[in-house]
């Protein structure tokens, strides 16, 4: 059970307020709004009132104010309200509401000469806001079921049990686990003295019980044939409070197990793969899982299919493990790996997944020098597994450098003459690592060739002048 109360609400909507004094930037939600909601999910706001929009005023970086549209962009809005009915934290007959441009920034628009009831964050009785994110204002002809309730509230009349039932789905890994309010459901509540309530969830999921609740009540959610039962819910009603609960209804499962080493041993902070088994190379397809102190890991909200599990599945990097990929149970052949099959909303416990030995580390070692022969100190030598992936070092005053990789792997070998001010870099070398190897360089290329994928497409260049 995932519990609302009005503290968490009056969190979101202050956050709204910060947000909204921001300068222009991609507007991002912490959660998303709240879409459609009871109003009792709304009365933790800081400002509470039924208003008209009577003006606007442009608040400029600067601090200047003006009450026309400016050619230069403004920092924030506050619009202006003249007050039909307030509820919360609103005195006299006016308010102002600050927001941003709404361009980016999570303004919200308002307009000039319509009313709205409006739920703002801030300081009770002092500066008011609202956010895109988590916005709940309305136009007011939208609005009869929030003013019913905050009339009920203000007779003192007010307790209510809310919630929403919410299939969670995922089509697949590349897709987000995400929820849907499920329309036509019954939900039974039972609470003290043997009281007894139904109701019916609307278009979005939602469902409320009111009435003057006290106490602790049980809710279950009757499900249609083809979903699983979800567990009873508990929630506590104090008086004066909402009090809300999600019901979570999810055809989603888990996939957990261990990585141990060859003795037995559990392995830390092992990254685990899981991918579908017709898409095992698809990286948008494949979710990872680290390993905790006990070996452990877990993947959690996964639609039912056929997957593939592999420990280390990249193989050695430059700040990897040092273990070749690991398929599920004991295989280093993708053809090999054993198929998980998930159902709907099913648990799959794995037996351990048991590395291999280590791969042995090889150094390589030699000097780097300029044409004439001179060493060049300071250089940096990378010896890369692909363009992103590599070990580096530098050289000493004699031009001598160490690297160190992983035997058998194929590398590019290449000192890159940029970190000395140079215009060179030393031509790469393609090598696989087995026994100790000593290669001296040069720094006879120019240094507009920096990848592999060059060097193979632009062929070797003309010497260029010495330093």
């Amino acid at each position: 059970m995932r519990a609302f109360g009005r503290s968490c609400l009056l969190l979101l909507v202050s956050l709204g307020l910060a947000l909204a004094a921001r300068p222009a930037a991609a507007c991002s939600c912490i959660g998303g709004g709240f879409g459609e909601y009871e109003p009792c999910e709304a009365w933790g706001a800081a400002g509470i009132f039924a208003g008209k929009v009577t003006g606007v005023t442009y608040v400029m970086p600067d601090g200047t104010e003006t009450d026309d549209q400016p050619d230069t962009r403004p920092d924030h809005r506050v619009f202006h309200f003249d007050v039909i009915e307030a509820f919360v934290g609103v005195q006299g007959k006016t308010a102002d509401v600050v927001t941003g441009m709404g361009d980016g920034d999570c303004g919200v628009d308002f307009t000039v000469g319509e009313s709205y009831f409006v739920y703002a964050g801030g300081d009770p009785g002092g500066t008011l806001g609202v956010s895109m994110c988590g916005d709940m204002s309305k136009p007011l002809t939208q609005a009869g079921g929030d003013l019913a309730f905050a009339r009920q509230v203000q007779r003192g009349e007010w307790t209510a049990i809310y919630g929403r039932v919410t299939a969670l789905a995922r089509e697949d890994l590349h897709d987000y686990p995400g929820g849907e309010g499920m329309p036509g459901v019954t939900v039974r509540v039972w609470g003290p003295r043997g009281r007894r309530f139904e109701a019916v969830t609307n278009e979005w999921g939602y469902f409320t019980v009111k009435g003057r609740l006290r106490g602790t009540y049980t809710m279950r959610a009757v499900m249609p044939e083809g979903f699983p039962t979800p567990a009873e819910q508990e929630v506590e009603v104090h008086p004066d409070e909402c009090a809300g609960v999600e019901i979570v209804v999810s055809s989603l499962g888990t996939i957990q197990g261990r990585v141990v080493d060859l003795h037995g041993k559990p392995v830390e902070s092992m990254a685990v793969a899981l991918m579908p088994v017709d898409k095992p190379h698809d990286d948008y397809q494949i979710e990872t899982a680290d390993t905790d102190e006990k070996g452990r890991y877990l993947f959690e909200k996964i639609p039912a299919g056929v997957y593939l599990v592999a420990a280390n599945h990249k193989g050695p990097g430059a700040y990897g493990p040092p273990y070749q990929p690991t398929y599920y149970p004991h295989t280093g052949k993708l053809t090999n790996a054993a198929r998980v099959t998930l159902e709907p909303a099913g648990s799959v416990k794995l037996e351990d997944i048991r590395l291999p030995p280590p791969v042995r580390k090889v150094s390589v070692t030699g000097t780097v020098r300029w044409p004439d022969g001179r060493p060049v100190e300071g250089v940096a030598v990378v010896l890369a597994l692909n363009e992103w992936d590599g070990m580096s070092g530098d050289t000493d005053a004699e031009g001598r450098y160490e690297v160190t990789g992983y035997e058998g792997l194929r590398y590019w070998l290449v000192a890159d003459g940029e970190w000395v001010d140079a215009v060179a870099h030393s031509k790469p070398q393609e090598l696989v690592l087995g026994e100790e190897l000593a290669i001296d360089l040069v720094l006879d290329h120019p240094s507009d060739i920096k990848t592999p994928g060059e060097w193979h497409r632009r062929g070797s260049k003309p010497l260029v002048p010495l330093p």
